[in-house]
């Protein structure tokens, strides 16, 4: 499946434009590789620093952006934010190495579409760009926003502290903010796809979500909030 983002949004008709933005060089080889492999993705610029992503990237089309948090010169957060001023149909992926709830909450409320926890894996990665790329191509279909932070921001409707995640649903939620696919996540607990599903329905349930990105935001939430 492939995408195109133009002024009127996403289509799928061309492949998608990714610009990465990381320190580490073996991140670089691997995101060369992929659009390599990959009739889906094509790259769009690789740079080293946010400076010079936002110098080069003002003027070219940009679908995906990749960025790593910890840059050497500017938060890779503020470094997303920038470049979404010139590129508002844009979808943005981070890359941290802190396991943090906090960070995804904070990233998940400056508008950022989806945390990766490093060391980065191709096939991490390439799992990731998709889930994010169908979802911004359902969001446009659908005519919804991109992102709204009110579901972060504020308290999920209809919870609260009796809505407990036990350690096994904790697992599936730290393995979906990470950007695993399902099968993987089954695979690494070492359970059937059947009991996957059976935890996945109870951890909606208890975090009123829809899908896997609300089941992480309110889960985040909840790590952080005091209600």
């Amino acid at each position: 499946m492939s995408f195109n983002s133009k002024s009127t949004g996403w289509t799928r008709t061309q492949s998608i434009g990714v610009a990465v933005v990381d320190n580490d060089q073996r991140v670089h080889r691997m995101f060369e590789q992929i659009f390599k492999k990959t009739n889906t993705f094509h790259c769009s610029g690789i740079f080293s620093t946010g400076g010079a992503a936002l110098d080069s990237l003002t003027k070219v089309k940009v679908n995906l952006l990749l960025v790593e948090m910890g840059l050497s010169d500017i938060c890779g957060i503020e470094c997303a934010i920038r470049l979404l001023a010139s590129h508002p149909e844009m979808r943005t992926i981070v890359s941290t190495s802190l396991r943090d709830p906090a960070f995804i909450h904070h990233a998940v409320t400056a508008g950022i579409d989806h945390c990766l926890i490093r060391p980065l894996r191709y096939d991490q990665c390439l799992a990731s760009m998709r889930f994010v790329s169908c979802k911004a191509c359902a969001a446009k279909n659908s005519r919804g926003p991109k992102f709204s932070p009110a579901g972060v921001a504020k308290k999920p409707n209809g919870l609260g502290r009796n809505a407990s995640i036990d350690s096994r649903e904790e697992l599936v939620l730290k393995f979906l903010a990470d950007g695993l696919l399902y099968k993987e996540i089954a695979d690494r607990m070492g359970v059937s796809n059947a009991v996957l599903k059976k935890l996945q329905h109870r951890i909606f349930l208890k975090l009123n979500a829809q899908n896997r990105t609300q089941a992480v935001n309110h889960w985040c939430y909840f790590q952080n909030a005091d209600v």
